[in-house]
């Protein structure tokens, strides 16, 4: 079963395109309410590591140009990692590198091509689902995706109209990426949105409705209990029948949106909100802007598999206290708390012939560059000029009669709404004591009797778009740029083409330092600086970018030894280098196939990396591309390895875990247990070159204890089983923190709400300068750490916290700290009653 490709299209600035409702691709399983979605996503029990694999076809290398695929590369590589980092889903999404087309494989997986498509198509992503009946349980069913497909246009020009055309196609690649994953589209300017409505940037490319919509698809343990919902139903207020495809929207004034759609039977239910308060507003589909389908979305499907189409359109409103209005400032505030649900937030809403509005899209101008969405520059007293484009909100060069213009999260000043070219119309907006501050404002549109409402529309900022003054190369040991500028602080991100380009430090006088990413010989590569609040420095320098013009260098080679491994066993592969530059951290690696994966990797020096390559059981055997890619170098090598049968080798994993199930890492004296398969009854295990005694074996596992005396780091573990040797890498980390007092001290007790110390030995610097990394348990509750302070003459660290309030009491209650994985053992403590 496939489903519909969904494009993002390309439209000139003053052109308009339909933004489109967010919610999950689904079927009913049957015809009358309740209605009971079953929602395509992949199963992600069923996928090897719990990861979906994202390859980019192996024909880019022959069609894009040379001194572009690396940093294509890149962003496919950044876009995945996007996806894969939201940490209340528990789908991770790795970057496989280049894939052969036509090659078998058993496992899901996201092709990525870039091909001719028309000008105004950017992307297209198909999926396929696996037919019979759904997977899941009963109270969850779900229809498995098999495979995604995602057609990227190979014409790189048509991102040039952008600031920064690789930031346009980074943002692409993650929209895409989204449908990918079972997303649809979305009206909440999110990652989902359509190209010309998005409002995200290169370093915050998702925004709430991205994580709840991935989150609430592959949701980790305990995700609903952090998050709270609302839900009712929607009906139109002639008949009380229900509105299906009405898309539902809980908005934050000042601060995020999130939505839903409305099943046939009327009912919604918004879920994955941050604990807060929200109001909540209702909007029909818009008319379809490239396909027949309003709204540009895929309907959902019956139980008789057929499509069911939205209901007729209704007036935009927002709900106060059950009845609909058209003035936000009348509308009710729903307080959402975390693991509850807000529910009978029901509305009633108007029919009408058709929605008066297309999409907006906001403007803001840095001389003659246009970019979206619209800044304010609160920091200023001065008039900042938005543009808004859509259908009807201007003619004959004047506003729409009667338009009128009003923003969520304070009033600014409206110094003036004009319009000129047909359907462009001019804003000008000052920031006032209620309408400061930084972050998203949105803005309503009020014509006819009828509003639209754009999440996102403007953010605010504290001053304007970074600017890069100079660029110069230092040659001071490390080959490094020295960057100077305007508006250039420590969160600032910096980017060679499409490559990011690590920080190395600051000097005094604010010159920044940054590493430079392997590139080829003579390749201009513009620099650009982006800052968090979505501004970057091609805002005001895309006439003139700075640039990095790099002098020797080679495309860099690659060969693995060994170069072929059976299938259904990790194995330590050395990855070979001639001409290249690998950098821990900035290096990845891939193997065109599914069926094979990095369980880790060392990167040894610039010239070598040492790998876990895990080839999985049903692995089709034949010679695979292998890829290292590291900035703008991608150094690719086809057939590089050749994958065999299953061997009479142990056939191991190379994930051993600790056998304490406190302990998430493995460290020096620590017992540890090792699966697999052929492991034998009596296998020797070395490691490095000392054998280690086997404390339990079976055919499938052994238990052994890595000695007190190993060095933290890289480790080679062999084991054999009299047929054959298998060799996996091991990383070993420094022993658990080791809490050596607390205080109050025992016998004083703990008290809810007041302040508490504990000192720790085992934490490193950078361990203790990363409060965030730091889990401090009292009774099994995390408590956040509040202070990290060196205890003078020893290499201790105390940490500081505030009991919570609704800590149960006790006389047993232990104390732990967690860093890094690794947990010390407890102490016990007392805990009185408040």
């Amino acid at each position: 079963m496939s489903r519909p490709g969904w494009t993002s299209v390309l439209l000139a600035v003053m052109a308009c395109s339909p933004a489109l409702p967010y919610g999950h691709f689904v079927e009913y399983s049957t015809r009358t309410a309740p209605f009971r979605a079953i929602p395509q996503k992949y199963n992600v029990g069923a996928l090897p590591d719990r990861s979906l694999p994202v390859f980019v076809a192996e024909s880019a290398v022959s069609t894009m140009p040379r001194e572009s695929l690396a940093s294509v590369l890149n962003l496919v590589r950044d876009g995945v990692n996007v996806w894969d980092r939201v940490p209340s889903s528990a789908l991770r999404v790795t970057f496989g590198g280049l894939r052969q087309s036509g090659l078998p494989a058993a496992s899901p997986a996201v092709q990525i091509e870039f091909d001719e498509l028309d000008p105004l198509t950017l992307g297209i992503t198909y999926t396929t689902t696996v037919d019979g009946e759904p997977a899941g349980t009963e109270q969850s069913p779900f229809r498995p995706i098999a495979n995604a497909f995602v057609r990227l246009n190979q014409d790189l020009r048509l991102w040039e109209g952008n600031p920064n055309r690789y930031e346009s196609l980074f943002l692409t690649i993650v929209h895409e990426l989204g449908h990918a994953l079972g997303l649809q589209h979305t009206f909440t300017a999110s990652a989902m949105a359509t190209e010309v409505t998005r409002a995200t940037s290169w370093v915050r490319p998702l925004e709430a409705d991205d994580i709840a919509g991935i989150s609430e698809l592959y949701p980790v343990d305990g995700y609903a209990a952090r998050h709270g919902a609302i839900a009712g139903r929607i009906v139109f207020d002639d008949t009380l029948e229900g509105v299906h495809l009405a898309s539902v929207v809980a908005i934050s004034p000042s601060g995020s949106a999130v939505s839903a759609l409305t099943d046939p039977g009327g009912f919604y239910r918004i879920a994955g909100l941050t604990p807060g308060t929200y109001q909540l507003y209702v909007h029909p589909l818009p008319a379809s802007g490239r396909t027949t389908a309003a709204g540009d979305i895929a309907f959902p499907l019956s139980a008789d598999g057929v499509p069911l189409p939205p209901s007729a359109p209704f007036a935009t409103v927002f709900f106060a206290g059950g009845q609909g209005v058209t003035d936000p400032l009348l509308g009710s505030y729903l307080t959402v708390a975390a693991g509850s649900t807000v529910g009978d937030v029901n509305l009633p809403v108007t029919r009408r012939a058709i929605y008066p509005f297309s999409p907006v899209t906001l403007y803001s101008f840095f001389g003659q560059q246009a970019v979206r969405p619209g800044f304010v520059d609160t920091s200023s007293n001065g008039i900042s000029r938005m543009v808004a484009v859509s259908r009807g909100l201007a003619s004959n060069n004047l506003p729409a009669p009667g338009l009128r213009v009003s923003f969520l999260g304070g009033t600014p000043v409206l110094a003036g709404l004009s319009a000129y070219a047909g359907e462009t119309l001019i804003i000008d907006i000052s920031a006032t004591s209620t309408f400061g501050g930084v972050g998203p404002r949105h803005a309503v549109f009020a014509l006819s009797g009828d509003i639209y409402v754009r999440p996102n529309a403007i953010r605010l900022v504290a001053g304007g778009p970074p600017r890069i003054e100079q660029v110069t190369v230092r040659e001071n040991g490390a080959r490094r740029l020295a960057v100077t500028g305007q508006r250039l602080s420590a969160a600032t991100a910096f980017f060679l083409d499409g490559v990011r380009a690590p920080v190395a430090g600051r000097e005094e006088g604010g010159t920044i330092l940054l590493d430079i990413p392997p590139g080829l010989s003579n390749h201009r590569a513009i620099l650009t600086a982006a800052n968090p609040d979505g501004q970057n420095s091609m805002f005001v320098q895309s006439a003139d970018p700075p640039a990095h013009v790099y002098g020797f260098g080679e495309p860099g080679s690659i060969r693995l030894a060994p170069s072929q491994v059976p299938a259904g066993t990790d194995t330590l592969v050395e990855i070979i280098g001639a001409g290249t530059g690998f950098v821990p951290g900035l290096t990845s690696l891939g193997v065109g196939s599914p069926e094979v994966r990095i369980r880790g990797m060392w990167v040894t020096g610039p010239d070598r990396i040492l790998a876990n390559v895990a080839v999985a059981g049903q692995a089709a055997p034949g010679a695979y591309t292998a890829i290292a890619l590291t900035g703008s170098q991608a150094a690719v090598r086809p057939f590089a390895l050749d994958i065999g049968t299953a061997s009479a080798a142990p056939r191991l994993d190379s994930r051993l875990r600790n056998a304490d199930p406190a302990q998430r890492v493995l460290f020096p004296g620590a017992e540890v247990i090792l699966t697999g398969a052929n492991i034998g009854v009596l296998p020797v295990v070395i490691l490095n070159e000392t054998p280690l005694s086997v404390l339990e074996t079976t055919e499938t596992s052994a238990r052994f204890r890595i000695p007190a005396s190993t060095a933290v780091g890289f480790h080679r573990l062999r084991v054999e089983n009299g047929l054959g040797a298998t060799v996996v890498g091991l990383d070993i980390g420094p022993p658990p923190p080791e809490i050596l007092t607390v205080s109050p001290a025992p016998p004083e007790a703990f008290r809810a709400g007041d302040g508490f110390a504990v000192t720790v030995s085992g934490l490193s610097s950078a361990e203790a300068g990363d409060l965030a990394g730091i889990r401090l348990l009292v009774g099994g509750v995390p408590h956040a750490v509040l202070a990290a302070d060196p205890v003078e003459g020893t290499a201790a660290w105390r940490l500081e916290a505030t009991l919570l309030p609704d800590l149960a009491p006790g006389n047993e209650v232990h104390v732990a700290v967690t860093v890094g994985g690794r947990t010390s053992r407890p102490v016990v403590v007392t805990v009185a009653a408040p």
